[in-house]
Protein backbone atom coordinates (compact mmCIF):
# COMPACT_ATOMS: atom_id res chain seq x y z
CA UNK A 1 0.00 0.00 0.00
CA UNK A 2 1.64 3.30 -1.00
CA UNK A 3 1.34 6.26 1.58
CA UNK A 4 -1.71 8.48 -0.32
CA UNK A 5 -3.82 5.38 -0.21
CA UNK A 6 -3.13 5.40 3.75
CA UNK A 7 -3.26 8.89 3.67
CA UNK A 8 -7.30 8.80 1.73
CA UNK A 9 -8.04 6.43 4.03
CA UNK A 10 -7.43 8.25 7.51
CA UNK A 11 -9.22 11.41 5.83
CA UNK A 12 -12.36 9.05 4.97
CA UNK A 13 -12.01 7.07 8.35
CA UNK A 14 -11.92 10.48 10.31
CA UNK A 15 -14.70 12.02 8.16
CA UNK A 16 -16.92 8.39 8.60
CA UNK A 17 -15.67 8.46 12.08
CA UNK A 18 -17.45 11.92 12.68
CA UNK A 19 -20.41 10.72 10.68
CA UNK A 20 -21.45 7.76 12.85
CA UNK A 21 -20.45 9.69 16.27
CA UNK A 22 -17.78 7.21 16.82
CA UNK A 23 -14.40 8.67 17.18
CA UNK A 24 -10.93 7.98 14.56
CA UNK A 25 -9.88 6.04 18.17
CA UNK A 26 -12.32 3.45 17.54
CA UNK A 27 -11.84 3.35 13.13
CA UNK A 28 -11.37 -0.31 11.89
CA UNK A 29 -10.31 0.75 8.69
CA UNK A 30 -6.33 0.74 8.64
CA UNK A 31 -4.32 -1.97 7.99
CA UNK A 32 -0.18 -2.02 9.12
CA UNK A 33 1.92 -0.99 6.43
CA UNK A 34 5.00 -3.55 5.32
CA UNK A 35 8.37 -2.07 6.14
CA UNK A 36 11.75 -2.48 7.81
CA UNK A 37 12.79 -0.75 10.51
CA UNK A 38 16.24 -1.28 13.11
CA UNK A 39 15.58 -1.63 16.44
CA UNK A 40 18.12 0.00 19.22
CA UNK A 41 20.32 -2.90 19.02
CA UNK A 42 20.49 -2.22 15.07
CA UNK A 43 18.65 -5.87 14.28
CA UNK A 44 16.06 -4.90 11.02
CA UNK A 45 12.61 -5.62 11.79
CA UNK A 46 9.51 -6.04 9.22
CA UNK A 47 6.74 -4.45 10.08
CA UNK A 48 3.46 -5.72 8.92
CA UNK A 49 5.18 -8.86 7.69
CA UNK A 50 3.48 -12.04 10.26
CA UNK A 51 1.17 -11.63 12.03
CA UNK A 52 -1.14 -13.91 14.89
CA UNK A 53 -4.54 -13.94 15.50
CA UNK A 54 -4.01 -10.90 17.86
CA UNK A 55 -1.06 -8.32 17.69
CA UNK A 56 -0.88 -5.21 19.87
CA UNK A 57 1.22 -2.42 18.30
CA UNK A 58 2.25 0.36 20.69
CA UNK A 59 3.39 3.65 18.96
CA UNK A 60 5.08 5.99 20.75
CA UNK A 61 7.02 9.65 20.81
CA UNK A 62 8.67 10.73 24.29
CA UNK A 63 5.89 12.36 25.99
CA UNK A 64 3.69 8.93 25.30
CA UNK A 65 6.23 6.82 26.34
CA UNK A 66 5.21 7.37 29.85
CA UNK A 67 1.59 5.90 29.65
CA UNK A 68 3.34 2.47 28.04
CA UNK A 69 3.57 0.95 31.06
CA UNK A 70 0.23 0.39 32.58
CA UNK A 71 -0.35 -0.90 28.58
CA UNK A 72 2.45 -3.14 28.76
CA UNK A 73 2.30 -4.84 32.44
CA UNK A 74 -1.81 -4.95 32.06
CA UNK A 75 -1.10 -6.53 28.53
CA UNK A 76 1.76 -9.05 29.33
CA UNK A 77 0.43 -10.01 32.61
CA UNK A 78 -2.75 -11.39 31.23
CA UNK A 79 -1.96 -13.04 27.95
CA UNK A 80 1.80 -12.92 27.89
CA UNK A 81 3.55 -14.80 24.93
CA UNK A 82 0.37 -15.53 23.32
CA UNK A 83 -0.23 -11.86 21.93
CA UNK A 84 2.93 -10.31 20.67
CA UNK A 85 3.71 -6.37 21.89
CA UNK A 86 5.65 -4.29 19.05
CA UNK A 87 6.65 -1.51 20.03
CA UNK A 88 7.46 1.64 17.99
CA UNK A 89 8.93 4.44 19.19
CA UNK A 90 8.32 7.84 16.67
CA UNK A 91 11.93 9.87 16.58
CA UNK A 92 11.17 12.48 14.36
CA UNK A 93 13.34 15.25 14.99
CA UNK A 94 16.45 13.70 16.51
CA UNK A 95 19.42 14.61 14.81
CA UNK A 96 21.10 11.98 13.29
CA UNK A 97 24.42 12.81 15.12
CA UNK A 98 22.28 12.15 18.27
CA UNK A 99 20.94 8.95 17.24
CA UNK A 100 23.88 6.68 18.32
CA UNK A 101 22.99 7.64 21.69
CA UNK A 102 19.37 7.49 21.69
CA UNK A 103 19.89 4.16 20.39
CA UNK A 104 22.35 3.35 23.57
CA UNK A 105 19.82 4.96 26.05
CA UNK A 106 17.63 2.52 24.62
CA UNK A 107 19.38 -0.37 25.15
CA UNK A 108 19.93 0.28 28.41
CA UNK A 109 16.65 0.79 30.41
CA UNK A 110 14.07 -1.07 27.35
CA UNK A 111 15.34 -4.61 27.38
CA UNK A 112 12.78 -5.72 24.38
CA UNK A 113 13.02 -4.56 20.57
CA UNK A 114 11.73 -1.36 20.17
CA UNK A 115 11.83 -0.01 16.25
CA UNK A 116 13.13 3.01 15.75
CA UNK A 117 11.32 5.37 13.47
CA UNK A 118 13.89 8.00 12.71
CA UNK A 119 11.37 9.98 10.14
CA UNK A 120 7.76 9.32 11.79
CA UNK A 121 6.64 8.14 8.34
CA UNK A 122 5.48 4.84 9.35
CA UNK A 123 3.64 6.14 12.66
CA UNK A 124 1.88 8.73 10.51
CA UNK A 125 0.49 6.68 8.04
CA UNK A 126 -1.12 5.12 11.44
CA UNK A 127 -3.24 8.06 12.27
CA UNK A 128 -0.43 8.83 14.97
CA UNK A 129 -1.71 10.56 17.91
CA UNK A 130 1.28 13.12 19.46
CA UNK A 131 1.93 13.01 23.36
CA UNK A 132 -0.22 9.77 24.18
CA UNK A 133 0.49 6.39 24.11
CA UNK A 134 -0.97 4.93 21.01
CA UNK A 135 -2.30 1.23 21.20
CA UNK A 136 -3.38 -0.63 18.25
CA UNK A 137 -4.94 -4.19 17.85
CA UNK A 138 -3.94 -5.52 14.77
CA UNK A 139 -5.63 -9.07 13.39
CA UNK A 140 -4.23 -11.90 11.22
CA UNK A 141 -4.70 -10.08 8.38
CA UNK A 142 -2.67 -6.88 9.20
CA UNK A 143 -5.97 -4.98 9.79
CA UNK A 144 -6.19 -2.47 12.66
CA UNK A 145 -9.13 -3.69 14.49
CA UNK A 146 -9.08 -1.42 17.81
CA UNK A 147 -7.42 1.84 18.74
CA UNK A 148 -6.78 3.10 22.09
CA UNK A 149 -5.13 6.91 22.81
CA UNK A 150 -3.69 7.70 26.57
CA UNK A 151 -2.54 5.90 29.58
CA UNK A 152 -4.28 2.89 30.52
CA UNK A 153 -7.09 2.97 32.77
CA UNK A 154 -9.80 0.41 34.29
CA UNK A 155 -12.56 0.99 30.91
CA UNK A 156 -9.89 1.04 28.51
CA UNK A 157 -8.23 -2.66 29.84
CA UNK A 158 -11.18 -3.70 29.96
CA UNK A 159 -12.16 -2.99 26.24
CA UNK A 160 -8.81 -3.97 24.94
CA UNK A 161 -9.08 -7.35 26.58
CA UNK A 162 -12.53 -7.69 25.41
CA UNK A 163 -11.23 -7.30 21.50
CA UNK A 164 -8.35 -9.39 22.16
CA UNK A 165 -10.41 -11.78 23.77
CA UNK A 166 -12.42 -12.16 20.45
CA UNK A 167 -9.96 -12.02 18.08
CA UNK A 168 -8.06 -15.02 20.44
CA UNK A 169 -11.81 -16.71 20.21
CA UNK A 170 -12.63 -16.17 16.38
CA UNK A 171 -15.26 -14.12 17.05
CA UNK A 172 -14.65 -10.88 16.30
CA UNK A 173 -16.14 -9.25 13.41
CA UNK A 174 -14.18 -8.44 10.54
CA UNK A 175 -12.54 -4.88 10.17
CA UNK A 176 -15.68 -2.52 9.04
CA UNK A 177 -14.41 -0.59 5.47
CA UNK A 178 -13.97 2.82 5.25
CA UNK A 179 -17.13 4.47 4.00
CA UNK A 180 -16.65 7.46 1.09
CA UNK A 181 -18.46 10.21 2.05
CA UNK A 182 -22.09 11.30 0.87
CA UNK A 183 -22.62 13.45 -2.10
CA UNK A 184 -22.86 16.83 -1.61
CA UNK A 185 -26.66 17.96 -2.67
CA UNK A 186 -25.29 20.27 -4.93
CA UNK A 187 -23.39 17.63 -6.73
CA UNK A 188 -25.88 14.56 -6.38
CA UNK A 189 -27.72 15.71 -9.78
CA UNK A 190 -24.43 15.46 -11.22
CA UNK A 191 -22.99 12.21 -12.80
CA UNK A 192 -19.38 13.23 -10.95
CA UNK A 193 -18.20 10.90 -8.36
CA UNK A 194 -17.47 13.09 -5.03
CA UNK A 195 -13.91 14.15 -4.44
CA UNK A 196 -12.15 13.01 -1.42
Amino acid sequence: MNSRFIARAVGVGAWAGALLGRPLAHATFLHMPRVELEDQYGRQHTLGSEFRAANIVLLADQAGSAQLDGWIRALCGRYGERVPLLGVARLRGVPPVARPLVRALFRRHVPHPVLLDWSGEVVEQLAFAPGRANVLLVDAAGHVTRRWEGAASAETLDACFRAIDALLNGSAPPPARAVPPPVPPEQASSKAPPAL
